[in-house]
Order: structure tokens, then sequence, then C-alpha cells
């Protein structure tokens, strides 16, 4: 964020909790994706990705799915092979999938995007 975004917000933030100041900067700051899966499925590699439940460290809210990269693989096989395997071990807490070169990846709905009247989607 830079210091023009920063400033706005923080003239913004002047009708808001703290807490609610806390789950928006958390909000903007928290990465979801991670950047390497991009990376290896351009470089023709098959990947297999965990998905997890994103928190507000400071409030406990809910902000997003967390995706990040946990292998990659020569072939599709190899990396059905292993979600579904890992799917097994954690099927409470996280869940994963593959992706391949080709395949399209859906469009992420996002979350939140911070709009001047979004103080009222704020959980608390």
């Amino acid at each position: 964020m830079n210091d023009y975004q920063r400033t706005e917000l923080e003239a913004e933030w002047g009708a808001a909790t703290a807490e609610q100041n806390a789950f928006a900067l958390s909000r903007m700051e928290t990465q979801l994706d991670d950047p390497r899966i991009t990376e290896e499925v351009n470089k023709g590699r098959h990947v297999v990705i965990s998905c997890s439940d994103v928190f507000c460290p400071a409030t406990d809210a809910y902000i997003g799915v967390g995706v990040s990269l946990e292998k990659s693989f020569e072939t599709r096989e190899e990396a059905v092979q292993m979600a579904s395997r890992l799917n097994e071990e954690f099927r409470e807490s996280l869940w994963f999938e593959s992706r391949s070169p080709g395949e399209v990846e859906e469009e992420p709905t996002p979350v939140f995007q911070y709009t001047d009247s979004d103080q009222d989607d704020v959980p608390f």
C-alpha cells in the first residue's frame, strides 16, 4: 500500500471502530493466492494446491480462502494422486486440488472490495 492509499484510508477510518479498521487493514494486506502456482503452471508443470480458510489475526473474522502451492509434478496423474491422498489425510482442515497447464482457472469472487460505503459490510 502506498502513502496516498494509506492517507485516503486514514481519512475514511475516522468513522470506523478499531476492530473495523484492523479488519479492513488485514483484508488489504493479506495475500490469498500464492504467485508460485501461476509460475509453475506457466512452466508446463502440474501442481497440487492447498486451500484453507484465512481469518483476521486481530479480530478472528473470516477474510477468505487462502491458496498455496504444495508441490509440482511432471504428470497430471502424479498431481491428482497426491491431491487425493492429501484430501484423505486432511479431510477436516484443508482441501487440495490439482491444476494443469491449459486448464481454465475460475476467476475467484473477491470476498471484499473496499469502497466508501463498505462500513456496513464489516462483520462486527
